[in-house]
Formats: C-alpha cells, structure tokens, sequence
C-alpha cells in the first residue's frame, strides 16, 4: 500500500511539473509583433496602419452618419503623412492633408496641415479642422478603428468613432 501511495504520488508530481507556462504574447500571426511560443493572447498585436482605409462606419456624437458620404477615405502614408478624402450626399468634396505621430502603441494624433472643399463651384480653404486625437486605434491587417473623445475643434463634436477596412 506504501508503494502504491508513493507511486501515484510520483506520478502526480510528474505531471503536475510537465505542466506548461502559459505564455502571453500576440498570437496573431499576421500582426508585426507575433510571438511563436505565446500560448495566451495578452492584447498586444499590433498591425501596419499604413495604407488606404474606406470608412464602413462613422459614428459622431453616438450617431451613425456613414449614409452622408459616398466616398470616405483615409490615407496614411509611411512618410508620416496623411490624407482624408471624402465626398458626400451633396456634392461636397473634402480633402484635409496633414501629417500624423503615434505614441503609446496606439495614440494618434493628426495635424491638418490644410483642409480644401468644393462646393460644386469650385475649391475654397476651410479651416474648419485643426487637429484630431484619436485616443485609441485597434486594428488587424485588414481592419481599422478609430476613436476619438478630444476633437481638436470647438465643432460640437465630442466623440468620433471610425471603422475602416482595406
């Protein structure tokens, strides 16, 4: 009886020490930073942001208004430069260009350098929009969000959320 106990307490303590470390990392294998042995998602993937973006949705203020554009695009160029295009339901072409910078991983913040619309006569400068601070961005490799709580403007936003895809 002794051995038995002993036996199936070797046994027990083999296995229990086998046991593998969970290990966190991203386990996204199309993000930039996939970690091969991480066994538990921790929420740290990060994805190229870089790139041409359509907006499938655009909530301001907690309401939907991606039914006002027929075209909304974001640009986001490797040079650290930006370019939002959109047209709407009124034939109202918008270009704003600027440029862009991350910190944290996931805030970004983007300074309009210019802002131009055609009002179906011709092009004219708005400067409307100064800056935009998107307090959050998450993203895989073929989708985008971005969230805003801190418009850069008195425009009676107070909150932005756009989701895009490629």
């Amino acid at each position: 009886m002794r051995y038995n106990i002993l036996f199936i307490s070797l046994f027990f303590l083999a296995f229990s020490s086998c046991k593998k470390d969970e290990k966190e990392g991203c386990t996204d294998q199309s993000a930039l930073n996939y970690t091969s042995y991480a066994v538990k998602d921790d929420g740290s993937c990060s994805y190229i942001i870089l790139g041409v973006w359509n907006a499938n949705s655009r909530i301001v203020n907690g309401i939907e208004t991606i039914s006002n554009f027929i075209a909304y695009q974001v640009t986001i160029n490797p040079n650290g430069t930006f370019l939002v295009e959109t047209y709407d339901n009124t034939s109202l072409y918008t270009d704003i260009e600027g440029t862009y910078t991350i910190s944290n991983g996931s805030n970004l913040l983007m300074q309009n350098t210019y802002q131009n619309d055609y009002d179906g006569l011709g092009w004219f400068t708005n400067n409307n929009w100064t800056s935009y601070e998107c307090s959050s961005i998450t993203s895989t490799s073929a989708t985008m969000t971005m969230t805003s709580s801190n418009w850069g403007t008195p425009s009676g936003v107070s909150s932005l959320v756009i989701s895009l895809s490629k």
